[in-house]
């Protein structure tokens, strides 16, 4: 039998509405993703629970790691453009990715 790779909880948060809480024993950091339709989704290493994930999240701010996210977005394309014959799929332009 297979040890399960990943376990997943959603709650109804008073702020952030939907948030889908996946607890993997491959992830090595906390991972946020904000979905089109404003579903929150936070991924964390196995041996952190999901209360302490939520607040994390509560404390730190979703807006907050979204813009540190962007951040990291823009530096990364920033610098595939100094890199010749590269060809990304989809927009070099921040605001449509």
């Amino acid at each position: 039998m297979r040890t399960p790779v990943s376990e997943r909880s959603e709650y109804d948060h008073a702020v952030l509405g939907k948030v889908t809480v996946v607890r993997s024993v491959r992830a090595r950091r906390l991972s946020l993703s904000v979905r089109v339709g404003g579903e929150v989704r936070l991924t964390v290493p196995a041996g952190i629970g999901s209360r302490t994930a939520l607040r994390f999240l509560e404390e730190t701010g979703v807006e907050c790691i979204a813009e540190h996210d962007r951040a990291l977005t823009a530096r990364f394309l920033d610098g595939l453009r100094e890199v010749k014959g590269i060809r990304l799929a989809g927009p070099w332009d921040l605001k449509d990715r």
